[in-house]
């Protein structure tokens, strides 16, 4: 699937210069395939129905970056990009399923994530190769101390350990740094539980546990484990803490 894009740093200037194709004179095409997991994987048994792509250039400090966006359906096997300024740019890919999740990406370690167009050549880049997008787990937490809501000073927990298991709750898919209780929340009022590895699969997640720490690391109280279904690549699992007088519930929020 061929698509004709404009950068997006070049939009306004469309209605003035009509026909404009990029920001330089003599633009180049970008084609950029991909693929997911082994030559016997199609797009139906991964889930995935699009794969969107986005290039945002590799400019110097200071400037406007030219970026460009384009997508096609998953079984067209590469996204098209024409009219690009020549130019390194940084590549970006979500592979999504028909709800809109992205399940695959080009975030692992060993995936293409940078290209170059050429001025006035078509250039097919290597292959990207998709890696499943790891789950994500989102914790929020309440304390209460004497019947009333306290801030983290007022208690003894100061920080929660999170980690996630398989529904047997032997193989262990995360073992998250601990998060400081007073950290501003990434995703308001949610903190984001740490996943540099990306080792949480969404597919195999069954059980969460989630510790409450002191300054020095010692746990207070007891762990809560809370049982999920395994939600699917690219899911977030949303966890409230309600904390008691130093004694720490976990439950599915929502």
């Amino acid at each position: 699937m061929r698509l004709n894009l404009l950068p997006l740093a070049c939009l306004p200037l469309v209605t003035a210069l009509a026909g404009l194709t990029g920001c330089t004179t003599d633009p180049g095409n970008l084609e950029i395939p991909f693929s997911i997991g082994s030559s016997s994987v199609t797009c139906e048994t991964a889930e995935v129905a699009t794969v969107e792509m986005t290039l945002i250039e590799i400019s110097e400090e200071g400037d406007e970056p030219v970026e460009y966006q384009g997508s096609a359906p998953c079984t067209d096997g590469s996204v098209t990009f024409t009219g690009v300024a020549a130019s390194e740019y940084d590549l970006f890919v979500s592979a999504k399923s028909s709800e809109g999740t992205t399940v695959f990406d080009n975030q692992g370690p060993t995936s293409l994530k940078k290209v170059e167009a050429l001025e006035g050549q078509t250039v097919t880049t290597d292959e990207v190769r998709l890696d499943p997008t790891p789950a994500r787990i989102l914790v929020r937490w309440e304390l209460t101390k004497g019947g009333a809501q306290v801030q983290c000073g007022g208690v003894d927990t100061k920080q929660f350990q999170v980690s996630a298991y398989t529904p047997d709750g032997i193989t262990t898919l995360l073992e998250a740094d601990a998060i400081a209780c007073d950290a501003d929340p990434a995703e308001s009022p949610y903190h984001v539980v740490p996943d540099p590895d990306r080792t949480l699969d969404g597919t195999r997640v069954g059980q969460v546990e989630v510790t409450a720490q002191d300054m020095g690391g010692a746990t207070v109280g007891a762990a809560s484990v809370v049982m999920i279904d395994p939600p699917g690549r690219g899911a977030s699992v949303k966890i409230k803490v309600a904390c008691i007088d130093e004694v720490c519930e976990a439950s599915l929020d929502g």
